[in-house]
Parts: structure tokens; sequence; C-alpha cells
């Protein structure tokens, strides 16, 4: 990955449709990190409904001649917590190639969380308690009911799964 004159981290690319763009590390001083996203360049245009062309190109200095500068928002200046929260409809994009309806992002973690359970019991059905019960219908219930609402905090979702493996192995052993 590149380097700006500033020494952060950026990485140059294209988007969709051929628009310079980039993911830059920020300069700002915060309590979590921040990152810049979005296109370079600002290249305002106009629509005109029935219009031939119906884009066409805004020149700023024409319609605000004593203006000295413009200021485009072209990129998000996004922190760590809103890149989290953003990962989820990403990562289903990229696996799905559309945006996720409804509860799919929900019921997608739910289907890793359960998968993780699954190991948990394996593992723990194998090697630390043979009488661990598997997961039971009622059990992926009370997992379902946990994850929905620890469902912006995966890792307190998955600290559920485990708690239950604990109680699970405590109960087997009295």
């Amino acid at each position: 990955m590149a380097k700006t004159s500033r020494g952060f981290e950026i990485h140059d690319f294209e988007d969709g449709n051929g628009v310079s763009c980039s993911l830059q590390e920020s300069s700002a001083a915060r309590d979590e990190g921040l990152i810049w996203l979005g296109c370079n360049k600002a290249d305002p245009k106009a629509f005109v409904p029935n219009g031939n062309p119906s884009w066409s190109d805004i020149d700023l200095h024409q319609l605000v001649p004593e203006a000295e500068y413009f200021s485009h928002n072209t990129r998000m200046h996004l922190t760590q917590s809103m890149v989290k929260d953003l990962l989820p409809a990403l990562q289903f994009f990229a696996e799905n190639g559309h945006l996720p309806k409804g509860d799919d992002v929900k019921e997608e973690g739910m289907d890793r969380l359960v998968a993780e359970g699954q190991k948990c019991d394996a593992i723990a059905s194998s090697c630390v308690a043979p009488d661990i019960p598997r997961l039971s219908d009622e059990a992926i219930a009370d997992l379902r009911i946990a994850f929905v609402d620890h469902d912006d905090n995966r890792d307190e979702a998955l600290a559920c799964v485990i708690e239950w493996y604990i109680a699970a192995v405590d109960k087997a052993r009295a």
C-alpha cells in the first residue's frame, strides 16, 4: 500500500464508473481511528430530464464568479466503529452481489453463531465431558435470543455461547 506525503497509508482504486477513489488513514487524533473513503475529485453535474444530454457539467466559477475556492465533500470520514457497523452489510454484498434485505445480516450472523456453537459443542462433547448434550432446538432458540440481544456486538454474543457451555459442563459434572 502506498503512503501519502505525510506518511499515512493510502489505497487508490477506481470505482465501477472509472472514477478515481481512495481509502486513506486519517490524521485526525481521536479516541478511535478514522479513515477517508470516497472519490478523489468532485465532478459536479446537473441532470436535465429529457435533456440531450441528460447530464451536463457544471462550471461553478460561472455560477459563482466571486468565489475563490469551492469545497466538495466527496469522501466520508469514517470512525472505526462506523466501519464495524458497515462490515456485515459489505460482507453480505461481497458474498451475494446485493445488499441484505430485512434480517439477512442477522440471520447470517446467527448461522455463524450456531456453527460456532456446534463446533464448541463437538469439542466439549468429545474432549471435556462426554455427557454434555448436543445443541437442542431449545438451545438454538436460546442462542438466537442471545444473538438478537447482542447483535451489535458479536463478541458479547459469542460470550453468551461460551457461558451456555460452561453451564452445560457444570450441570453435567454435578
